[in-house]
């Protein structure tokens, strides 16, 4: 018989003989039911069929791949991928649902709104190499130009930098914001519409502490 993990070097045999008694004390497979059955065997050893870690070029394959793949989802997990990933998912979810609601809309969600509601375009990135803790949370960068960019983050209070994402993430799960490429989103047709209809004056206080910045800052 050939494992089919390495067809070319792991040849086993059928072998019906019972296994060592060292190893009926560790392995669960040798009970007295089990060993009634042929068992595929190589070098002594059973193979466990596809995923076969016995077969050395499969194993080596095996942990080269995570050798490969940690790294690089490391960094990922840097750029704050696992919350963009998530934030694109309720885009697309209320994309396909065809959900398109203001209702129950934080003002800071509203203060997003109106502050894109010329543009609507929207960067959404931290910075992994500030000082401080809250300076490197994920922000939302509106564009109000091509070379301007406006923010709504705090150095020093972190809840008000996580209070500004959910808010982003309930315009993204109300269908009034889409998704586009990697960091950039930006409104919906119904997310213009939303945005023209909110009075400037219900979060003049949230407008206060938005931060002018250049597209990089």
């Amino acid at each position: 018989m050939i494992c089919p993990a390495n067809p070319r070097r792991c040849r086993t045999t059928t072998d019906t003989t019972a296994p060592p008694e060292e190893t009926k004390l560790t392995d669960p497979m040798h009970s007295p039911r089990q060993r009634k059955m042929p068992r595929v065997r190589l070098s002594g050893l059973a193979c466990v069929g596809y995923f076969c870690t016995l077969c050395y070029p499969g194993r080596m394959m095996f942990e080269q791949s995570l050798d490969h793949s940690l790294p690089s989802r490391w960094d990922e997990m840097g750029a704050g991928a696992p919350t963009l990933i998530a934030l694109a998912h309720l885009c697309s979810r209320a994309m396909i649902e065809g959900i398109a609601t203001a209702d129950s809309l934080s003002q800071e969600a509203k203060t997003i709104l109106w502050t894109a509601r010329q543009r609507g375009v929207f960067e959404v990135r931290g910075n992994n190499r500030a000082y401080e803790s809250p300076s490197r949370f994920l922000t939302v960068y509106i564009e109000l130009a091509q070379d301007r960019r406006m923010r709504f983050r705090s150095n020093t209070d972190p809840l008000f930098n996580i209070r500004f994402l959910d808010g982003f993430r309930q315009l993204c799960a109300n269908g009034l914001v889409m998704h586009h490429l990697f960091h950039e989103f930006s409104l919906t047709p119904a997310g213009f519409d939303v945005a023209a209809r909110i009075e400037k004056q219900e979060i003049e206080h949230l407008l206060q502490s938005g931060q002018e910045c250049n597209p990089g800052g």
